[in-house]
């Protein structure tokens, strides 16, 4: 059950991206976009479901269940420790496992995004749109170079101004109304809002 649930937000995360690449797409190629463009969210859903569900589907087994085999090693390694039957050998052999894991995740997460990108525009298989960002990125690896942390700095900075402006309006909204004098500790509840918005504008960014 741990394994669908894994299976299926995959799912939903791989189908979401595959929908905003497809809106990417169409709204890239339209031939003059000063004269408006037929980008529609809801017909990318329909064609995301229609043709490329099995793709999404496909590469949501792939990424979801590395989280789900590192999880025993992680669990065993705890236990190890917990009975303090450990040594530099176990604990070696564990953390490379766990380091090998979590490589090979972040270069799928990193190559499957781009993939989406493929199957948007091409229609390809899973397999084969990997492939061709593969090497679609390192034939261009200076211009990646120069535009990850661009991308990453306006994430981050988008993710704060998002985070800032929900707490400064909780605050305001909890100093106006009648909340305040209800609550123990006015902090607690924007700390509370601040973290919740944070990981919402991560999501939303991503």
């Amino acid at each position: 059950m741990i394994l669908v649930l894994i299976w299926t937000s995959s799912f939903f995360i791989t189908l979401g991206r595959m929908i905003i690449s497809l809106c990417a797409a169409q709204w890239y190629y339209t031939p003059q976009k000063d004269e408006g463009n037929s980008v529609s969210v809801i017909q990318c859903t329909f064609t995301a479901l229609l043709k490329h569900a099995g793709t999404a589907s496909f590469a949501s087994l792939v990424m979801g269940p590395l989280v789900f085999i590192r999880t025993p090693f992680l669990i065993l390694q705890r236990s190890i420790q917990y009975t303090g039957m450990n040594n530099i050998c176990i604990d070696t052999i564990i953390c490379c496992c766990q380091c090998s894991f979590f490589i090979l995740e972040r270069f799928l997460k990193f190559s499957s995004k781009n993939a989406y990108v493929q199957t948007a525009l091409f229609g390809y298989s899973f397999c084969k749109s990997s492939h061709e960002s593969y090497y679609l990125l390192t034939r261009n690896k200076n211009n990646i170079i120069d535009a990850g942390p661009v991308g990453l700095l306006c994430t981050l900075y988008t993710r704060i101004c998002l985070c800032g402006l929900s707490c400064i309006v909780s605050y305001l909204v909890l100093d106006l109304t009648s909340y305040r004098n209800d609550l123990y500790s006015v902090e607690v509840v924007i700390a509370v809002i601040g973290m919740i918005s944070w990981f919402t504008a991560g999501f939303f960014m991503e």
